[in-house]
């Protein structure tokens, strides 16, 4: 069993009040409410890159020529071109919002409000952690899509000459 002091410890907290701490997100809204404006906004600008995006189309081209084999790499993924990467998503989402969103020297992102009224209401933005929370969370089937290499830029492979030997030489 325990000894008395724990005993002791544990009688003087309880007499003094003290109990557990309350969690900090206790009484807090959730993320992404669905009625906000920046959430409105979010869905609106995933919705264009979704349409924006390109399927794969390998289980077309099968059906097309009557190949029934299934395949691992069927999926319903929307690939964005690879220069459409979440960056460059991010820059287009601050645009729309009239927010000029930029990189600094040490990697972070600056967004500055371009509106000409400075007392008009400036719509939220939101980080550019949110947005990849929000991007996985919402629409984990929108990827960028690889860089593929193209036969052009893939290196040949070198024909190695045949070995030979020289010719053996008779002794004088």
């Amino acid at each position: 069993g325990q000894g008395r002091k724990f005993w002791q410890k544990i009688t003087t907290v309880i007499e003094a009040g003290v109990g557990p701490q309350v969690h900090g997100n206790t009484g807090k809204l959730r993320a992404f409410q669905p009625n906000d404006p920046s959430t409105i906004a979010l869905h609106e600008h995933f919705k264009a890159l979704m349409s924006m995006g390109e399927v794969r189309a390998t289980q077309f081209i099968r059906d097309a020529i009557n190949n029934t084999s299934l395949r691992d790499d069927d999926d319903d993924n929307v690939y964005l071109p690879s220069n459409d990467g979440t960056r460059p998503s991010y820059y287009q989402y601050c645009s729309s919002l009239g927010y000029k969103a930029c990189p600094t020297a040490t990697g972070n992102i600056k967004v500055t409000w371009l509106g000409s009224n400075n007392n008009q209401p400036k719509p939220a933005v939101i980080s550019i952690h949110t947005y990849h929370r929000f991007w996985r969370l919402h629409y984990p089937n929108l990827k960028i899509q690889q860089n593929q290499p193209s036969l052009k830029q893939a290196t040949p492979i070198k024909m190695m000459k045949p070995v030979s030997t020289p010719p053996k030489q008779k002794p004088i």
